[in-house]
């Protein structure tokens, strides 16, 4: 195993469940991933690719809440379409104009565990294409149940003030807010991230 040494950005796809991101980013920060030749990457952005459905939207704020819970210092910033729904040819060409624009290339690591399978396909289609090295997180069926239910408890409580409090004083918002635990079930111990080779 060998340590990467310059900076990586993960460009993963997002639907409305948010912990595969952070898997996938211990994962190939750790080189606890499945593949021929396993590195270490330090990544330090992560861009999310999103199209603009309000359940995807709170899945994206799960994930900067996620990242500051576990206190990873990294970037995130998301992209995104103005769909809700990749629905017909039309929409998955405004998309591949989405991720052309991205300027992918050999440094990127692409993450297509999330949103919909034409959204992975599309950007693992354009990333083979610039040499990027494309992950998926395989999380176990039976997780499932328990992070749709972390989901749905989350909705009742405010994200975005959490999010600030988080970032102005970590230890005070967390004990402000003792929901802020439930981040934990969100996230799966037995989730596995193979490369894909194309």
């Amino acid at each position: 195993m060998k340590m990467v040494g310059s900076e990586y950005r993960l460009i993963a796809t997002l639907g409305t469940t948010p912990g595969g991101v952070y898997e996938t980013y211990k994962n190939l920060s750790n080189a606890t991933y499945d593949a021929n030749i396993k590195e270490r990457h330090d990544i330090k952005e992560i861009v999310l690719v999103t199209t603009n459905d309000s359940n995807v939207n709170f899945a994206y704020k799960l994930v900067e809440l996620i990242f500051l819970y576990f206190k990873e210092n990294v970037r995130i910033n998301k992209v995104s379409v103005n769909f809700s729904d990749i629905s017909d040819y039309k929409k998955s060409l405004e998309f591949l104009n989405l991720i052309k624009t991205m300027d992918i290339n050999e440094r990127d690591l692409i993450d297509i565990t999330g949103g919909r399978k034409s959204m992975s396909t599309i950007l693992a289609i354009e990333a083979s294409r610039r040499n990027a090295k494309i992950f998926t997180t395989i999380i176990p069926q039976n997780e499932y149940g328990k992070i749709s239910g972390t989901i749905s408890k989350l909705r009742n409580y405010d994200i975005d003030t959490a999010l600030k409090e988080l970032k102005e004083n970590y230890d005070e918002a967390l004990r402000k807010y003792e929901w802020l635990k439930l981040v934990e079930n969100l996230i799966s111990n037995d989730a596995k991230t193979i490369r894909i080779y194309l």
